[in-house]
């Protein structure tokens, strides 16, 4: 009798939860489960049902249980899978995607995730096979071909990908991601106006999508529209606030849509020089600062305020910095913008606090090589009020506070002895092979310092970095220490400090 009462309870709790009555079917699932632990099937409908309710805790335990008695429940490895993504997981989501296909060499939705995993590992010829058996099985799925392309394109095979490219518009999508990450397929491809059609395309099917209208506005500044670039990221900003990515390339259009003075003096600071006196970056600062038309005079005046206050040759405190920033007004409103636009110009995107200096100093010890160094800003600091030994490297050389070596990152040879310090590394896949060929070069207990913003909660870089970089580091460096920072509104700027595997 116990085992038709269970069957019935099973038919029940599967009606409910097709009909979408999932807090009532999982009370019925974990009745069977009282009755039957060693149901498999009511095990992983639980987790399941927990997957989508957001209790990820109690899904993942749910789940393993179902597996445990079900090795081969190809569902529950997928669904696994997808918690495990949305935990930050790869590595073991990837693990439970090559259990699906393994269990099932035909389960398509696997090998497109599959697919993704490889790509962001820089795995490519996995990633690629992966991806045309997915195209296979899935025929109509947009996202499948989408992946290909990327993987084409990140091998650098430009006219398959176009070819690609060409197909999956013929097809026709209706979805608004599917557009998107056409056009952001066709930027990489060199091929802008494509890319502006199909961004168009996505603000048509969908208007209110920020995402699209701030891609837009990058490749209006990458063509020196700046007006029009601000104007795409007002309107991004607007419609959703805490998206950090606009506030990012806001501030960076703001100043050259200043006036022909700023256009200027930003030139000026492309060129090689470094600094004589610290004072000179201090003027070219103020100068900045001076009739910046940002549209609301209070901002105007603090920004003259802390340009005539900040002295670049001291070490501020947190506190200080927090302090500052909320001369700009209401957070909500990220006022700060119009500073971050100057300071990251001048000195560095990251705010640098005496205790996160006081951290990397005590962690690095006597000498540091810098690679991407910028202005060496962070850099110079460390030298002047440690007194340690840094030496900076960059691929292209401006204005900047201490010497620094024009290297590629692939062209560097790295010392075993010295730590190595990275910060805001651009979100570009041709910045990570050279990267990677750098990193390569460290060597067991070899020190890192990272200064940026971590990936969001889904494992997504949030304004620097790329997916492979940070399961780069993830694979082969483990975490010492991680060091707040005082920060923009909508950023999570911080510095970690990690030791090679």
């Amino acid at each position: 009798m116990r085992a038709t009462g269970n069957e019935k309870l099973m038919n029940q709790a599967l009606s409910l939860a097709n009909r979408g009555r999932l807090i009532d079917a999982e009370k019925l699932f974990a009745r069977v489960c009282e009755q039957d632990p060693q149901n498999g099937k009511a095990w992983f409908m639980r987790g399941a049902i927990q997957l989508t309710c957001g209790h990820t805790g109690r899904a993942l335990e749910y789940l393993r249980t179902a597996i445990k008695l079900e090795p081969g429940n190809t569902d529950a490895h997928f669904t696994l899978c997808k918690l495990h993504v949305s935990l930050g997981n790869p590595a073991e989501a990837m693990a439970h995607a090559k259990k699906v296909v393994d269990l099932d060499a035909e389960h398509g939705e696997a090998w497109l995730a599959l697919s993704s995993f490889y790509a962001d590992a820089g795995l490519f010829q996995q990633a690629e096979q992966a991806s045309r058996t997915a195209t296979t099985l899935l025929p109509g799925v947009a996202e499948a071909k989408i992946n290909l392309v990327n993987v084409l394109i990140s091998q650098n095979r430009k006219e398959e990908a176009l070819a690609l490219c060409k197909s999956i518009i013929e097809d026709g999508p209706a979805h608004p991601g599917i557009w998107h990450s056409l056009g952001l397929a066709f930027r990489a491809l060199g091929l802008t106006q494509d890319a502006e059609r199909c961004l168009a395309k996505v603000t048509k099917l969908d208007p209110n999508n920020a995402e699209a209208l701030c891609t837009l506005g990058e490749i209006k500044a990458a063509q020196s529209e700046v007006s029009q670039a601000l104007a795409l990221y007002k309107k991004a900003r607007e419609l959703d606030p805490d998206y950090p990515r606009v506030h990012f390339e806001l501030g960076k259009v703001l100043l050259p849509n200043m006036s022909a003075k700023h256009r200027q003096l930003i030139q000026r600071l492309e060129q090689d020089h470094q600094y004589d006196d610290i004072s000179e970056a201090k003027s070219i600062s103020k100068e900045l600062a001076t009739d910046f038309r940002y549209g609301n005079t209070d901002v105007e005046r603090a920004l003259i305020r802390f340009f005539d206050e900040y002295d670049p040759s001291c070490l501020y405190s947190a506190e200080w910095w927090a302090n500052a920033l909320m001369q700009f007004g209401d957070r909500r409103q990220v006022h700060d913008t119009a500073l971050r636009s100057i300071y990251s110009t001048v000195f560095s995107w990251s705010l640098p606090c005496g205790q996160a200096l006081d951290e990397v100093a005590a962690f690095s010890g006597e000498r540091i090589a810098s690679y991407g160094s910028g202005t060496g800003y962070w850099e110079y600091l460390l030298a002047t009020h440690y007194g340690i030994d840094v030496v900076c490297h960059d691929m292209t050389l401006r204005h900047r506070f201490t010497p620094m070596r024009q290297l590629l990152h692939s062209d560097a040879t790295v010392d075993p002895e010295v730590t190595i310090f990275l910060a805001w590394l651009p979100g570009e896949l041709v910045i990570d092979a050279g990267i990677e060929s750098l990193l390569n070069q460290t060597r067991t207990g070899q020190r890192l310092v990272l200064v940026g913003e971590p990936v969001d909660e889904y494992g997504n870089p949030r304004t620097c970095g790329t997916r492979r970089f940070f399961q780069y580091l993830q694979d082969n460096f483990e975490a010492h220490a991680m060091v707040p920072l005082a920060n923009y509104a909508h950023f999570k700027d911080r510095v970690d400090l990690l030791v090679r595997k």
